[in-house]
């Protein structure tokens, strides 16, 4: 009895020895699956072949839940393809696994930056600078975030930790140069708008936002030349056009200012404001019939703007259309332009 049991004592320690060789052997074996995969992912998202590379790690991470830099590229695939609700599932994934991994919290922060929760997405970029204070993005994109919410002091703060680990980023300079704007720091902001257009002269919206400051600062020559400098960038930028256009119809350039706000709305047909402000200069320019279109067709998307009827009024005074100059005024009045009322009492008496 003791020798058989023996036996198959030696007999059962086997079976598990084996057991064990073959569960490891399998281990390895999906291991080296799991890289085989992620190195094809890589090699496919380096041709831009997104969908194939995104097959090849989510493969990777079924064979190796593991796999750090699978899950990794497999976020920044779905960031590439503006994907960010699954990005931000995969990076949370990621972090659980690797709570310090290289920027798992900056793309953390960008993906909820991009979904507009705000607070989540500063939480994330503050571990990020905790975890990696060398990095500039982080730093960049918090201070991006309180310029966002107007937060002028915050921005300038984490802007400037941004510069100063990288200072080629013109964006930076920007930026630091709108969260002055805000604090009315003209002079200082200007500075900042001129070194970001050193670091990058085709900056279409650091020589616009300079056009900007000189208006402000009431200098309508040199705000005229920055904005026609960021006209030649780009024909086709909204706010270069429209803001254009404002200086020119305050120099009293009326066809010209005309033609900018026509541009922008050949370029960008939802953009009401266009229509609003081109509505105004047809009406300096005694071309009734047409503010009275373009006004329409801004009522009809937007029922809440008071200065449209008290000017869609006044055109509509000019075409002998009195009756519905007098609705007009009276809807203006109703929105809170007191403008109007002189209009109503003057010009609407039953």
């Amino acid at each position: 009895m003791a020798r058989i049991f023996k036996k198959n004592k030696f007999l059962f320690l086997f079976l598990i020895h084996l057991f064990l060789v073959t569960t490891s052997l399998q281990a390895q074996n999906s291991i080296v699956d799991a890289e085989n995969h992620y190195q094809a992912g890589l090699k496919l998202f380096q041709e831009n072949k997104l969908d194939e590379a995104l097959d090849e790690f989510t493969y990777s991470i079924s064979k190796n839940p593991n796999h750090a830099h699978a899950r990794f590229n497999k976020a920044m695939i779905h960031i590439r393809k503006q994907q960010y609700n699954q990005a931000i599932l995969d990076l949370e994934d990621l972090r659980r696994i690797s709570p310090l991994f290289d920027k798992v919290n900056y793309f953390l922060g960008f993906s909820k930056y991009k979904i507009e929760v705000a607070d989540s997405a500063l939480s994330d970029l503050k571990k990020e600078i905790r975890n990696h204070p060398q990095y500039y993005e982080p730093f960049y994109l918090a201070g991006r975030i309180f310029l966002h919410h107007q937060q002028a002091d915050s921005a300038i703060y984490y802007l400037n930790k941004s510069i100063w680990l990288n200072p080629k980023y013109y964006i930076s300079y920007h930026d630091m140069g709108v969260a002055y704007f805000l604090k009315n720091s003209l002079d200082t902001a200007a500075s900042f708008f001129i070194e970001a257009i050193k670091l990058r002269p085709a900056a279409v919206m650091s020589h616009r936002d300079l056009g900007m400051i000189y208006y402000y600062k009431g200098n309508l020559d040199l705000a005229t030349e920055k904005l026609n400098r960021a006209f030649q960038i780009d024909s086709l930028d909204i706010y270069t056009l429209m803001n254009l256009g404002t200086i020119l119809y305050e120099t009293q350039n009326y066809i010209e200012s005309k033609n900018m706000f026509s541009r922008c709305i050949q370029a960008h047909p939802d953009y009401l404001p266009a229509y609003i402000n081109r509505s105004a200069i047809y009406i300096e320019m005694g071309k009734y019939e047409e503010a009275i279109a373009d006004l329409d067709y801004y009522i009809f998307n937007n029922e809440k703007n008071g200065i449209a009827y008290l000017n869609r009024g006044i055109a509509n005074e000019n075409t002998f259309r009195w009756k519905e100059a007098c609705r007009d005024w009276k809807k203006a009045v109703e929105l809170g332009v007191t403008k109007a009322q002189k209009y109503v009492e003057e010009q609407c008496k039953e």
